[in-house]
């Protein structure tokens, strides 16, 4: 074998054993010291009537009931959640939206019987007539 051969296998080989060592998976991570988190309130005492003034500010919630939009109302700033803020303001809002169908469903009703002849009229004969004698 010529020496330019020789070389090309060397550089081949070595390139090949690269490719290798690249394709080995690399170790785990392993931390010198396992990760304690910092206590700032380790030792912390607080006098009892701090505590009392501190529970006070916080008002009671327990007899609020259940808020559906609750998820809403998480903003840190700005106005607070979509729609209504309570049960009684949805209601009054889910009437509202039924008596606008109630009306639409109505005026429509009214639209068509208007648009169907009144019974006796010439009109209402055709439309019999022609129900009855289909155009084949």
């Amino acid at each position: 074998m010529s020496d330019d051969t020789e070389k090309r296998i060397a550089t081949l080989e070595a390139e090949l054993a690269a490719l290798k060592k690249a394709q080995e998976p690399k170790p785990e991570f392993k931390p010198k010291k396992p990760y304690t988190p910092i206590d700032y309130t380790a030792g912390f005492r607080l006098p009892a009537d701090a505590a009392k003034a501190m529970a006070a500010i916080v008002p009671d919630v327990k007899g609020g009931g259940f808020d559906p939009n609750a998820w809403a109302k998480t903003k840190m700033y700005g106005p607070s959640g979509l729609g209504p803020s309570s049960r009684d303001r949805m209601r009054a809002m889910e009437e509202e939206t039924r008596r606008r169908d109630r009306e639409k469903m109505d005026r429509l009703r009214a639209e068509r019987e208007a648009a169907q002849p009144k019974p006796g009229s010439t009109a209402a004969a055709l439309a019999a007539w022609r129900r009855n004698n289909p155009v084949e």
